[in-house]
């Protein structure tokens, strides 16, 4: 918790599912938020949601997970699609293994990077990468009621629907961004709804901000 940035809100306390967030009196009557180590279970769902950007994960940063974006979406080629797929640790990157482990198949199109849960992912992570030309974009978790952090997956829905009310705005469509919920062990429903998306993304076209 960086406490130059924080603004002592309260957003971070209200998210935690753990209480392990609180908000304690600094010098001249100043609130802000400290963590308590020994109840944070990691989920990262305050780091994605602060306002302003005071706290940071001590695994999956965001300048890591940025880096990663950029490094699946490296060296586009204007006549290949490109996805971007940000699965959960727990059930989505899960279910991509065992799809590859069954030789269930779905297009090379799609770049799978892992984090710990998709309620850490920032919507600016979703908006970066279309930026940056990629054709669609894949958020993958658990389950609603399954998740590993109790409600990560639904707070992750929100921002999602958050993401597409803003692409409205834009050049880019929302359909480019898809949310996808499965298990560790739904290897094949994965690479069906990637396949299916794929076929989607063709229909649309090429990102237009893709540079040619």
């Amino acid at each position: 918790m960086d406490e130059e940035l924080c603004v002592g809100c309260g957003t971070c306390v209200s998210l935690c599912e753990y209480n392990a967030v609180r908000i304690v009196e600094r010098a001249r009557d100043r609130l802000v938020s400290e963590v308590n180590p020994a109840q944070c279970k990691g989920c990262g769902v305050c780091a994605a949601q602060c306002p302003s950007r005071a706290i940071t994960m001590n695994k999956f940063t965001g300048g890591q997970m940025v880096s990663a974006i950029k490094a699946a979406l490296l060296d586009l080629d204007p006549s290949k699609q490109k996805v971007l797929c940000i699965f959960c640790n727990w059930c989505a990157y899960a279910g991509a293994d065992m799809a590859g482990v069954s030789r269930y198949q779905y297009p090379p199109m799609f770049e799978i990077i892992r984090s710990m849960c998709t309620g850490r992912i920032d919507s600016l992570w979703i908006l970066y990468a279309l930026i940056l030309g990629a054709d669609g974009v894949v958020i993958g978790g658990c389950h609603t009621g399954d998740c590993h952090y109790i409600s990560g997956n639904t707070k992750a829905e929100e921002m999602l629907n958050r993401v597409r009310e803003m692409l409205k705005l834009t050049k880019i469509k929302p359909e480019r961004v898809l949310d996808l919920w499965v298990s560790a062990g739904e290897g094949k429903i994965l690479a069906e709804e990637l396949n299916k998306f794929a076929e989607k993304l063709t229909a649309l076209g090429p990102n237009p901000y893709r540079r040619s």
